[in-house]
């Protein structure tokens, strides 16, 4: 629900199994899809590159892997990273502390999920900001 506080219009691809259910549907907070949308679509896949290649696009909300940087830097789009695995934490060290173009998420909690308000405050910083639009120009 923090994409829908942030009030920021979103694409989320959500692969199948992705959120722990065979129909990450019926995975999402009851009433998600109907509250988001006028404001965002769930896809369950799309082409990463054409999607950051589009001028709309104000950020990306990434696990920060590898390839995924490198697109989202090549490409101008700054990002918030919430790493997931061993070489994500150096990527997101990479991106938040050395280059200055993005954000970096963690959870406070014992389940690994990042608080809803935390999200909408990132997104919003991260696309409404001055501090997101110099990321953008790096």
């Amino acid at each position: 629900m923090g994409l829908l506080e942030s009030g920021q219009n979103f694409l989320w691809v959500v692969r199948p199994g992705m959120l722990g259910s065979d129909d990450d549907g019926d995975a999402l907070s009851e009433g998600f899809l109907e509250k988001t949308k006028n404001q965002g679509l769930v896809v369950p896949w799309c082409t990463q590159l054409s999607v950051l290649s589009h001028l709309s696009v104000g950020g990306f909300f990434t696990h920060g892997g590898w390839n995924s940087t490198m697109e989202s830097l090549s490409l101008g789009v700054p990002m918030l990273v919430f790493p997931q695995g061993i070489d994500q934490y150096t990527n997101r060290m990479l991106v938040v502390n050395q280059w200055k173009i993005g954000l970096g998420l963690e959870s406070c909690r014992d389940d690994g999920v990042i608080e809803r308000g935390e999200i909408a405050r990132a997104v919003k910083f991260l696309v409404g900001s001055k501090a997101g639009e110099e990321m953008r120009r790096k």
